[in-house]
């Protein structure tokens, strides 16, 4: 009994013990988290304001530069893996975005009800990451 007690009790720590679990979520549930606006938290350009809208499927991105408005669209599906969850963008086209870093698979470090931070590594290999606050 007691061979099977401790394995059991830090199995049930890995999957509970969390305040962000990651573990074993469905496709479904992420993207129910992900559903709505998310306001870019970090820019490197202080008068540069740009929020993430994800609806069933499509990412609508806005960029608010002074009186500029760009807006670009694309795609968002969600992967899960047991402990690892990955969403990737498609379809943006928009210069200004840099669609050749933001077009690929993203991981999802964290995903609460108010954050979403998500990372990737670009073409030369360096990791990029954005963070955001749910609107």
């Amino acid at each position: 009994m007691n061979k099977l007690f401790i394995p059991l009790l830090f199995a049930l720590f890995l999957i509970t013990g969390c305040e962000n679990n990651d573990f074993m979520q469905s496709e479904s549930t992420v993207r129910g988290k992900l559903q709505g606006s998310w306001k870019m938290h970090g820019s490197t350009l202080q008068d540069t304001k740009e929020t993430w809208k994800m609806d069933n499927g499509t990412l609508t991105i806005t960029r608010y530069s002074g009186e500029d408005t760009i807006t670009d669209r694309g795609l968002y599906t969600v992967l899960t893996k047991f402990s690892k969850i990955y969403v990737t963008f498609s379809g943006l086209t928009e210069d200004d975005f840099r669609p050749w870093e933001l077009n690929t698979r993203w991981n999802i470090a964290a995903l609460t009800g108010s954050v979403l931070y998500i990372s990737t590594k670009n073409q030369g290999g360096a990791i990029i990451s954005r963070e955001f606050v749910k609107q």
